[in-house]
């Protein structure tokens, strides 16, 4: 009888499983309805500030909107960048099960003006520590020709803050180079929702209790599918087994 009550439970999950495939929940997050509206990809410039070396960070809020993965083509600012870093994701070897999450931008400015250069025999030369330029001298009617090395650190970091007890906390970007001759002039930020799975079954460890039937434990099995939940399971109080069922629906869910 245990056996065939068993089986009579996992044949039903079975059953509900199929008809969640073939009819899945049809829901709109909130991002998905942001989406549709042109999202702000230029974040907004806070503040900037220059540390003991010198060197100035510059602080962006970042993008109050997240796209989803279908928003993505629906995105009218800066649409070409989109297009284009998505063409560069998908063409890459392996990219079958690549799912885009992150891409930021950052523009700068970097100034070196009425810097004195040394003369050689056969050049110009100027170094510091980040810029190496050597400008050698035409020969034999040759035009003048150009080498140059340049390195750069370009530091950011992702921080919330909440500016008081009563705000609510905001994601800012803090960014600096290592060149303080180098200025951050601005930042293109957005973020991608990660798909959902259509589908979860996970295998369960089941403690349970009710008023009049008392405390039971075994084993079962849940079926996830959007916000509808679906659990079997096969319990025992002390005395039996017996099987047992539930459905759920999110009302609200984080």
């Amino acid at each position: 009888m245990k056996n065939v009550l068993i089986f009579i439970l996992l044949a039903i999950i079975a059953a509900l499983a199929w008809w969640i495939l073939q009819h899945p929940p049809e829901e709109e997050s909130p991002i998905e309805r942001q989406a549709k509206e042109n999202v702000k990809l230029e974040a907004e410039r806070v503040s900037s500030q220059v540390d003991k070396k010198g060197l100035e960070h510059t602080i962006f809020e970042e993008t109050k909107r997240a796209l989803t993965q279908a928003g993505l083509a629906l995105s009218t600012d800066s649409a070409g960048m989109i297009d284009s870093v998505l063409r560069l994701l998908n063409e890459e070897r392996g990219a079958k099960n690549r799912v885009l999450e992150i891409y930021t931008q950052a523009t700068a400015e970097i100034k070196r003006l009425n810097k004195v250069m040394a003369e050689t025999d056969t050049s110009f030369y100027y170094k510091d520590d980040w810029l190496t330029v050597d400008v050698i001298k035409p020969l034999g009617g040759k035009p003048a020709t150009l080498n140059s090395t340049y390195n750069m650190e370009l530091n950011w970091m992702w921080y919330n803050e909440r500016k008081n007890l009563f705000s609510r906390r905001r994601t800012y970007g803090r960014f600096w180079p290592n060149d303080p001759n180098a200025t951050i002039m601005g930042l293109k930020h957005f973020r991608v929702e990660s798909p959902q799975d259509k589908l979860k079954i996970s295998i369960q460890a089941i403690g349970d209790y009710h008023p009049r039937i008392g405390a039971g434990l075994g084993g079962g099995a849940r079926i996830q599918a959007g916000r509808i939940g679906l659990q079997g399971a096969y319990l025992w109080d002390g005395h039996r087994w017996y099987p047992a069922f539930r459905g759920s629906y999110d009302l609200i869910a984080w």
